[in-house]
């Protein structure tokens, strides 16, 4: 998060456990969202990077935008691209090798331009 505002994006995040811990590290240079659909509806990009069940049980509402589909990195695999159809889903990692894989744990930060 901290490199995304230093290179001039607006970022928020959500965390139920580490918000707090992430707001002593890096202040007001992002905001916290309260809850993970806020975040998304915050972003122009999202990227998953940590392990919470309510990530992968976003609706694909959430991740519907007007200009098209909303790009999601996804480093721990746990968004099924079938059922969001609203959002461009990239994987990396080790996730990539098991994605779709139902553990359905995961999120993190929201970027916008």
């Amino acid at each position: 998060a901290r490199a995304l505002v230093q290179a001039g994006y607006e970022v928020a995040i959500h965390d139920p456990q580490a918000s707090d811990a992430a707001r002593a590290v890096l202040g007001r240079t992002v905001q916290t969202a309260l809850d993970p659909s806020a975040a998304v509806a915050f972003a122009d990009l999202v990227i998953v990077t940590t392990a919470w069940p309510d990530y992968a049980r976003l609706p694909a509402e959430a991740f519907a935008r007007a200009g098209g589909r909303l790009p999601v990195i996804d480093c721990w695999g746990v968004l099924k691209a079938d059922s969001l159809p609203t959002a461009e889903i990239v994987r990396l990692g080790a996730s990539a090798m098991v994605a779709d894989s139902g553990r359905g744990d995961a999120f993190a930060a929201a970027v916008s331009s």
